[in-house]
């Protein structure tokens, strides 16, 4: 007979090993930031997962030349710092999907198991001489 607080636990586990497992197929994707300068070095363009970019005017000159040269080096710079992100992302730690489908499995079978022990622990308290519930 399996009390309610060890039933809980075991519950509470398994969702722990759930966002475990969610945080490591993250983890694929973790990578830093690339940056890549433009306008020699006066602008600076940041590309971060999954794909936000971040424009930095490093020189307030830049802000002189003509909006069309500006523009073209916003668009080059952000273009090869997603290029670079891209290839990093995908050298950094792939992801077996084979492998997370069985550790999914694995957790979600723990998860049935430790849910329906909660369900008889409170079935039991409900009808603790053992009587059939109506």
């Amino acid at each position: 007979m399996t009390d309610p607080q060890r039933s809980l636990e075991n519950l509470a586990a398994v969702v722990e090993q759930a966002a475990g497992m969610a945080q490591r197929v993250g983890q694929g994707a973790n990578v830093p930031p690339v940056a890549v300068q433009g306008c020699d070095g006066g602008l600076r363009v940041i590309a971060a997962p999954p794909g936000f970019i971040k424009v930095e005017i490093r020189d307030p000159r830049v802000l002189q030349r003509g909006s069309d040269e500006v523009s073209r080096e916003i668009g080059r710079a952000a273009n090869e710092a997603l290029h670079r992100l891209r290839h990093s992302m995908t050298t950094a730690a792939p992801v077996d999907p084979a492998a997370v489908a069985e550790e999914f499995a694995r957790v979600s079978a723990q998860g049935r198991q430790a849910f329906q022990q909660v369900l008889d622990s409170v079935m039991r308290l409900q009808h603790p001489t053992g009587t059939a519930a109506p």
